[in-house]
């Protein structure tokens, strides 16, 4: 192996801090320590707090929206905190430092919570088993050891998935391919430790006692750290670049200093150090990009900056640095569309659990109950079933027929998960219709647990997992590859971030709805006895949410330019055709069910009655027209020659031919990684590739002269390759490389 084969090219380094050996250092052989640790923390965190809204109630004595609130407050804490942890992990501690320092924090709060329910004086006094009464000292004491572990999750989430995929080497393609698994098996980690939580710990603490429900939990999270600390030897370590917040600030400062200022039209001119190193540590250079044109005058260089000796850089700012806001503004549309589904996935720790106390938890005819929070066990071993699933046959299926190395985009697969999410919400909903028949046809008002089966919960539990497998993992692997290099741990935050707005946003929702339907001494949808309430009305409103929220991620899909650049949409009008066609089939569907039969009947039969025609006309009519308008919208980006929201040409035959351009792994304009290994590999320009160069025995390319003729747009695709050609050598001479 040449020495250059050696070590790694993307800046890690060893503990030592010197160039890391691939032999000996990252991929597999680093993982499972990472992996370990991941899997214990989540046992640790879930086995605490899927039952803690029962805990709030029973122990701590709270109303049931109350409970609700505090629990979804502070899981929103706990995805809001690793802001903290990724700042500090990229500025100045590394991901390997954050983690360790956050996980000792961890341990002390899950230390002090297990004592404050095990240890007379600080636990809540009970005559009962849901009749306890907390002193305040008692509900501070458990309130602090929460938000410590708060603090500790703030070290750990934003840190622990980038630094597993710093185990493998970019510029490897070997490595590269095993990153993407990686992500993969990283959420089944998570999902076993969940598994176990769900059940056996909250078995205990429903039949045996919360101090050992709680003490299990920290005694799993010290052996988590012990687990991380035992790969120190082998780990890949990325060098903190300084405070990406502060070089965030700077380029917004300089561009606003500089508002006069011409960009020029060649952008080669743009201030860049000389180095082949980025003045980031950590990071390589990034290419310029011609969208947010206005941050470009941060790197525009003026006379005064040319005669002062040293760099202001809250004046003059690299190419790189600008580019690098540009990376995180173009995130953000993206990640705003995760916040609702972070809402619906909040309802399995709030909403789901108190809705499962209020059926039959025995299992089958036998004695044995099972607490209503082990329910979530269903959701884990949805994740846990589908994970596999997508690796092994999903991808490999998808691959055939998109030509794409992961099968599907990140983008693509956020999308079907937004897509399953919507049926989570309608399963819930109509769960709670059948449940509040039951309770007014025999007058179960006053009963605790109506002759139902917690299992009907089972599918919105498996529903949340599949769109878990999809949004989630989607996520991470998303905002980790479209991120720069000094940013990753905190667009891994940023990410995490959706679920803590989520929640929050949860709190509001059940603040706000209290608060309106409780008026004139109405029970309101969500009282403390639920069989008083509506608690489908809430999830109805969900799932309107969550169609919506759709619609708005396609649109805002369609728009997103991947990093690096290229002439393609990262969602193609295939794809968004299928998606937009199965969610109108879905409501069509149910129209037309409802249509064959008596309106009436079938309205009364679920728990409807003339009352509430008002409310669903309402709703029936908002989904009328959000479907109306994304129906024009799709009409109009079909029929028109201008682009999204631009006046851009878009010829649609230059769209179609970019797609097989795609299957062809053409390295467009702007794709320096693309060329480098389509030169690697022998491949020359106007021979190997393009209309004209096809060998004729070769069978793939005969299909691909096959389609062009098919499509009758020979001219079109030679007018279009010799444009791209002419494009690509340009770029390429100008590397250096000798390409006619």
């Amino acid at each position: 192996m040449a020495e250059d084969d050696m070590y790694t090219k993307d800046g890690t380094v060893d503990f030592h801090g010197n160039p890391a050996d691939k032999s000996k250092t990252g991929t597999w052989k680093a993982c499972p320590f990472i992996l370990g640790n991941e899997c214990c923390e989540r046992l640790a965190y879930y086995g605490m707090s899927t039952n803690l809204v029962l805990y709030f109630k029973n122990r701590l004595h709270q109303h049931s929206a109350t409970a609700s609130k505090n629990v979804s407050n502070w899981s929103g804490t706990c995805y809001l905190t690793p802001l903290i942890g990724a700042f500090l992990a990229d500025a100045y501690l590394g991901r390997y430092r954050t983690i360790a320092c956050f996980s000792i924090i961890y341990v002390i709060g899950m230390t002090l919570l297990t004592l404050s329910a095990s240890v007379p004086g600080l636990k809540p006094t009970c005559t009962g088993k849901e009749n306890c009464h907390a002193t305040v000292t008692q509900s501070t004491v458990c309130f602090v050891a929460l938000y410590l572990i708060a603090l500790g999750t703030g070290g750990i989430k934003p840190c622990v998935s980038s630094y597993g995929a710093d185990q493998f080497d970019d510029s490897d393609e070997v490595e590269k391919k095993h990153k993407g698994s990686f992500f993969n098996w990283f959420y089944f980690s998570v999902n076993v430790g969940a598994l176990i939580a769900s059940s056996l710990l909250v078995w205990i603490q429903d039949n045996v006692g919360w101090g050992w429900g709680f003490g299990i939990p920290a005694v799993t999270m010290a052996i988590a750290v012990v687990s991380f600390f035992s790969g120190t030897r082998l780990y890949r370590n990325q060098k903190p670049g300084g405070s990406p917040l502060t070089r965030m600030c700077q380029v917004v400062v300089a561009s606003i200093k500089k508002y006069r200022v011409e960009v020029p039209a060649d952008k080669s001119i743009l201030y860049e150090t000389a180095d082949t190193e980025s003045a980031i540590k950590g990071s390589r250079k990034l290419e310029h990009t011609k969208d947010f044109s206005f941050f470009d005058k941060a790197a525009v260089e003026a006379q005064t900056d040319r005669i002062k000796v040293s760099v202001d850089p809250w004046r003059l700012c690299t190419v790189t640095q600008v580019e690098e806001l540009k990376a995180i503004i173009r995130l953000l549309p993206i990640w705003a569309t995760g916040i609702i589904f972070a809402t619906v996935y909040g309802q399995m720790g709030t909403l789901f659990v108190l809705q499962g106390a209020t059926m039959d938890i025995h299992v089958g005819s036998s004695n044995f109950e099972i607490p209503p929070a082990a329910l979530s066990i269903f959701d884990t071993l949805s994740v846990l079933f589908w994970v596999p699933v997508y690796d092994r046959i999903i991808v490999p299926l998808a691959r055939k027929f998109t030509g794409h190395k992961n099968g599907l985009t990140q983008l693509q697969r956020m999308g079907i998960g937004l897509f399953i999410s919507i049926f989570a919400m309608l399963s819930a909903g109509i769960l709670e219709l059948e449940r509040l028949r039951i309770v007014r046809r025999h007058n179960y008002y006053e009963l605790e647990h109506i002759p139902m089966s917690i299992f009907w919960q089972v599918p919105q539990y498996f529903f949340i997992g599949c769109a878990e497998v999809f949004i989630f993992i989607g996520q991470l692997e998303f905002f980790y590859e479209q991120a720069p290099d000094a940013t990753r741990s905190m667009c891994s935050a940023l990410s995490l971030t959706t679920v803590a707005l989520g929640n929050y946003l949860s709190s509001l929702l059940v603040t706000i709805i209290t608060k309106v339907s409780t008026k004139n001494g109405k029970p309101g949808w969500i009282p403390d006895n639920l069989n008083y309430g509506h608690l489908d009305y809430f999830f109805w409103l969900l799932s309107v949410l969550s169609v919506l929220n759709l619609g708005v991620y396609l649109i805002i899909a369609r728009c997103f330019s991947l990093k690096p650049l290229t002439n393609i949409r990262s969602l193609d009008d295939q794809y968004f055709k299928l998606l937009a066609t199965m969610t109108v089939a879905l409501f069509l569907l149910g129209f037309q069910l409802v249509k064959s039969m008596d309106a009436q009947k079938f309205l009364k039969k679920i728990g409807l009655g003339k009352e509430d025609y008002y409310f669903w006309q309402q709703v029936g009519k908002a989904l009328l027209c959000t479907y109306t308008l994304f129906g024009a919208a799709w009409l109009y980006n079909e029929t028109s020659p201008l682009g999204w929201w631009t006046l851009k040409p878009r010829p649609k035959e230059e769209k179609e031919l970019a797609h097989l351009y795609e299957r062809r792994e053409f390295p467009y304009p702007g794709d320096e990684e693309a060329m480098q290994e389509f030169i690697a590999k022998g491949g020359m320009i106007g021979t190997t590739f393009g209309p004209k160069g096809f060998v004729e025995t070769d069978r793939d390319a005969y299909n691909y002269q096959k389609d062009l003729q098919n499509k009758k747009l020979e001219q079109e695709a030679q007018k279009l390759w010799l444009r791209m050609r002419n494009e690509v050598i340009q770029e390429l001479q100008e590397k250096g490389y000798d390409v006619e």
